[in-house]
């Protein structure tokens, strides 16, 4: 039993190593290794002396320490989730499957409705809900950490896209549309905080399973019904077909549709993108594309702070556009008239604050129709 044991210690190090992959760094990970090391060695191997014991814990925490850091920094870290500005995070403990960076929207768009200036530039009191008390009241405690420039341009952007996605909605509706796909959903709130001309289209949210099963789970500790006209729709877009998917689960492909993918294009191949496209293109006239995308690499339209977050989350950006790419690829696709939100019109959303949020400088926010 005792030989089984010793065996077993340092597979069990080795774990208490990898459950430190939220710190990330070499350092953290080894000095956190570092007396469990110890411990095994003082259980197990009894007879060694003192100083044996320390430097095989000392030599173990460094070697693992070193294998971590190497790991976290090759992006193969499990990540504590946390808000650029926000400490802790809104929720621990994710799979690799769930969306962290949509969990960090939702917390965004939260703290809109606590902390900034009315009126709102989008008003999403469900999401309050979600992210759950705790979140609400480390806000409270610490809002200064929300004024940050780099927090309150990310702000800005998660609340003008989804805003801008919802009043092209409204004007799809009524032009005659009646179906809305929302692509890589992730905590969206607009179906369980539907206006009335909303209630008699039918409303699909695409996104993985294990999202999914996240948001569900989230939506019931909150206490938010599922509304009847909502279909969940489980796909990976890097390996199934967007257009069978959506036929299956129900949506009509001879009735126009309003699609919106926003904070998706950046984690898809470009070959993706454009399969996306294509299918999207591939609705009847009327239908509807609304997009957000990152700036080409190495350019200074590449917000490179943001992408090197992503990465740490373990959600690497895989795409860039610039905006004339962007406009080649859409019609290569089939789409015709292409909008992209300008500056000024992002000013009108946002209005006249002095709770630091302003329009981005530049508003990487586009529609494009059939």
């Amino acid at each position: 039993m005792t030989k089984l044991l010793k065996w077993l210690a340092w597979p069990f190090v080795v774990l208490m190593a990898l459950a430190r992959w939220a710190g990330g760094t070499f350092l953290i990970s080894a000095l956190a290794l570092f007396p469990v090391a110890l411990v095994a060695e003082l259980m197990f191997r009894k007879h060694h002396p003192w100083k044996v014991h320390l430097l095989t814990a000392a030599g173990a925490s460094l070697v693992i320490g070193a294998f971590v850091g190497a790991a976290a920094w090759l992006g193969l870290k499990f990540p504590d989730l946390s808000i650029p500005g926000l400490a802790p995070g809104v929720r621990k403990g994710a799979t690799r499957g769930e969306s962290l960076t949509a969990q960090g929207v939702a917390a965004l768009r939260a703290a809109h409705q606590l902390v900034d200036d009315l009126p709102r530039i989008l008003d999403d009191p469900i999401s309050v809900q979600l992210v759950g008390p705790d979140f609400v009241s480390r806000i409270a405690a610490d809002s200064e950490r929300l004024r940050d420039p780099q927090v309150s341009a990310l702000r800005c952007h998660v609340l003008l896209r989804s805003r801008y996605s919802e009043d092209r909605l409204a004007v799809a509706v009524q032009a005659g549309t009646h179906q809305c796909v929302i692509i890589g959903a992730g905590l969206d709130t607009f179906a369980y905080r539907q206006p009335p001309w909303a209630r008699a289209m039918r409303i699909f949210e695409v996104d993985h399973k294990a999202s999914q099963e996240t948001k569900r789970d989230m939506l019931a500790k909150a206490g938010v019904e599922i509304p009847a006209n909502l279909t969940f729709v489980e796909l990976d877009i890097e390996k199934r077909s967007l257009r069978e998917t959506l036929v299956h689960a129900g949506v009509d492909p001879t009735r126009p549709a309003f699609f919106s993918c926003l904070g998706v294009l950046v984690y898809l191949t470009r070959d993706a993108v454009r399969d996306l496209f294509r299918a999207v293109a591939g609705f009847p006239a009327g239908s509807e594309l609304v997009l957000t995308y990152a700036g080409s690499v190495n350019t200074d339209d590449d917000p490179t702070w943001l992408a090197n977050r992503a990465r740490t989350l373990g959600e690497p950006w895989l795409s860039g556009f610039s905006a004339e790419e962007l406009v080649g690829e859409l019609r290569e696709a089939g789409f015709h008239a292409i909008e992209f939100l300008s500056r000024e019109a992002a000013a009108r959303y946002v209005g006249n604050r002095t709770d630091g949020l302003e329009p981005p400088r530049r508003v990487r926010i586009a529609s494009a129709r059939v």
